[in-house]
């Protein structure tokens, strides 16, 4: 089944929708504002959304804004009953796939809507295409089991240099605190040695 998510805060407007696709392909789900609307589709099984462009609790575009946040291959068409040429070309730029204005025939909801679903498809499939190339060519450039082990000894081979260095260094420190200390017992043996000459 495909489905349909009808965003509009007029019920009858999604009664008349329901009733034009009884017994078709289409599974309609319906909320009654921009916020249920993006709380519906957030459970990710929505193909296509059919939102009214002007609502109490928000614009259809605002609400289109929103939903490609969460999915950028969101599917959408807005529904007007306003007729300027500027709204169309808001909600297109908006990311809206199309724009259908009231009063509109079944025909003509019908043509677009599969029109929309088409789309949708295509952009999935071009998504799970750069996915699987992707996956393919990370596979490809991956190491081999050989150059694994190669890479695997060079890993030891620098550890083990590392740890070298690092005994190298503290045996180093450890020989300067032993010089500073018979220094220091030298120093102090020399300043007795005074000390007797003087009171001698």
């Amino acid at each position: 089944m495909r489905k349909l998510l009808v965003i509009d805060d007029q019920p009858e407007f999604f009664e008349m929708l329901k009733i034009l696709f009884d017994e078709t392909e289409w599974e309609l789900h319906y909320a009654t504002d921009p916020l249920a609307g993006i709380t519906r589709y957030a459970y990710g099984d929505i193909d296509i959304v059919l939102s009214d462009l002007h609502m109490p609790d928000g614009s259809g575009i605002e609400c289109l804004s929103a939903l490609r946040r969460h999915d950028p291959l969101l599917t959408a068409i807005l529904v007007t009953a306003d007729n300027k040429d500027s709204i169309a070309i808001e909600a297109l730029r908006a990311g809206a796939f199309d724009l259908i204005k009231k009063p509109f025939g079944a025909t003509e909801i019908e043509d677009k809507l599969s029109s929309a679903y088409a789309e949708r498809q295509r952009r999935v499939g071009l998504t799970k295409a750069k996915v699987a190339k992707a996956e393919s060519e990370s596979l490809e450039s991956s190491p081999k089991i050989g150059e694994q082990d190669q890479i695997r000894e060079q890993i030891n081979l620098l550890e083990e240099r590392e740890a070298f260095v690092r005994e190298s260094e503290e045996t180093i420190i450890q020989r300067m605190q032993d010089l500073m200390t018979k220094e220091a017992e030298l120093e102090q043996l020399r300043e007795d040695l005074m000390s007797l000459r003087s009171t001698g």
